[in-house]
């Protein structure tokens, strides 16, 4: 990725939506915030290129509306905490329809995951953790979700990354 682009953060008013938004403006991006409310950014921050879309995931109408009317949306950070499994697996299904629907400029998704992709919320775990590590059962959402992301990239012209901690 090279000088700034259009992104949406979904979950601008989150713990890492709103820091994550904030330095993407700084560094000239337009960012289409999604969150149900308005972000409090830091004093300071560039907001000419902040375009609030405030919308609730779950609503799959909505989502729809929102991201059509911003055509030119590249990348996507997503941010968001839905609350439990089943409610961000239908809310990454209802982005992923919206963007391939009406995000033609689409390129990427980034999904921003935590320490319980290794199971740290299970106990102790092997660390170093390794991505290339076995799958832990009974783990969260984060694997349903990624298989999810790689069905339905498979074929199509758009990417995705996974950010983990540590």
């Amino acid at each position: 990725m090279s000088g700034p682009g259009t992104a949406t953060v979904l979950g601008t008013t989150g713990v890492t939506g709103t820091p994550f938004a904030e330095q993407l403006l700084i560094a000239g991006w337009t960012v289409y915030g999604v969150s149900r409310r308005r972000p409090q950014f830091k004093a300071g921050t560039p907001l000419r290129q902040f375009i609030p879309q405030p919308v609730d995931l779950q609503d799959t109408a909505a989502l729809q509306n929102a991201l059509r009317a911003v055509p030119d949306i590249s990348y996507v950070f997503h941010c968001a905490n839905a609350g439990s499994s089943a409610a961000r697996m239908q809310s990454m299904a209802n982005l992923l329809d919206a963007l391939e629907a009406g995000a033609p400029h689409f390129r990427n998704i980034s999904l921003l995951q935590g320490m319980k992709y290794y199971g740290c919320h299970l106990g102790p775990f092997k660390t170093p953790a390794r991505e290339n590590d076995p799958r832990i059962a009974d783990n969260d959402f984060y694997y349903d979700e990624e298989d999810m992301i790689r069905q339905r990239q498979a074929g199509k012209s758009w990417t995705w990354t996974a950010l983990r901690p540590h």
